[in-house]
């Protein structure tokens, strides 16, 4: 069993912007303009370790490991959560989230930091 503490968000920047959503990390909520988007809690912070690392490729096993470090998790649970996240942000034809065969996922939109 992995003595790894859960993935926590960095702290220093509470909301980051992409498009027309707002991830609200104190609040704990993603937003579409003024509308709260419901998110499941992992898929929320699946949300946050990616758009924090915006723009690299983030390992499947990488992101397994930040945010379910004591579970074992399929490839299929996985794969569930991108698809509530790009349902979620509109992204079916995954140019947020993009899929890098065999390797990953970047997260490819814009982010601006805001305290």
């Amino acid at each position: 069993m992995s003595t790894r503490q859960p993935f926590a968000a960095d702290k220093r920047h509470s909301r980051y912007q992409f498009l027309d959503f707002t991830l609200d990390l104190d609040a704990g909520f993603l937003y579409r303009g003024s509308h709260e988007v419901p998110l499941r809690p992992k898929a929320f912070e699946v949300l946050t370790y990616l758009v924090e690392r915006q723009g690299r490729l983030v390992g499947k096993d990488e992101l397994i490991e930040a945010i379910w470090p004591d579970a074992a998790v399929t490839d299929n649970s996985l794969s569930q959560c991108l698809k509530d996240l790009r349902r979620a942000l509109s992204d079916e034809e995954q140019e947020v989230i993009r899929t890098v065969a065999r390797r990953g996922y970047v997260f490819a939109a814009p982010v601006t930091r805001r305290p």
